[in-house]
């Protein structure tokens, strides 16, 4: 059976909306708690992404990474500030040594916010390859570790090594 042209509903008519009723959903704690405990995406849905997909919930693991690194980008702009003004040091980062210029407390707060920033994209990918390449749950780990020998490095030069 087909439609003549003459009797189909034009694409510009406006339908009813069928939601004549009004939202029924509200936030109530039962759903806070129901949402944290019952995560739906804990891996990937169709075979397909297997190699590649987003999750809910990343693991305790992963947030004691992620908040590691974050003390130790914060350790590292105290340890650097102390290395310039009482060591003279010089920043080889041109940003980085901008700022320093500018106000001691603009470049730690850029440091951290850009860390963090940087940090939020990589665990949002975490199952997913890092330029094609690195799985970025291994590029979160080598910065945790990169971190580690710099403020090691830092140590060294402070003479508290």
């Amino acid at each position: 059976m087909t439609v003549s042209p003459s009797k189909r509903v034009p694409q510009t008519e406006a339908r009813p909306d069928k939601r004549a009723l009004p939202d029924r959903r509200r936030f109530t704690w039962k759903t806070l708690v129901y949402g944290d405990r019952l995560r739906r995406r804990r891996g990937p849905r169709r075979e397909s992404e297997r190699s590649s997909y987003y999750i809910d919930e990343y693991g305790a693991h992963w947030f004691l990474m992620v908040f590691g690194i974050m003390v130790l980008c914060l350790l590292d702009a105290g340890l650097t500030i102390l290395l310039l003004t009482q060591h003279d040091a010089v920043e080889l980062n041109p940003v980085m040594d901008y700022l320093i210029q500018r106000d001691l407390r603009l470049f730690a707060v850029f440091k951290i916010i850009l860390t963090g920033a940087c940090l939020a994209v990589l665990v949002i990918h975490l199952r997913h390859r890092a330029f094609r390449l690195l799985p970025t749950g291994g590029l979160i780990s080598m910065i945790f570790a990169g971190y580690l020998a710099l403020i090691g490095w830092e140590l060294l030069l402070l003479g508290y090594v």
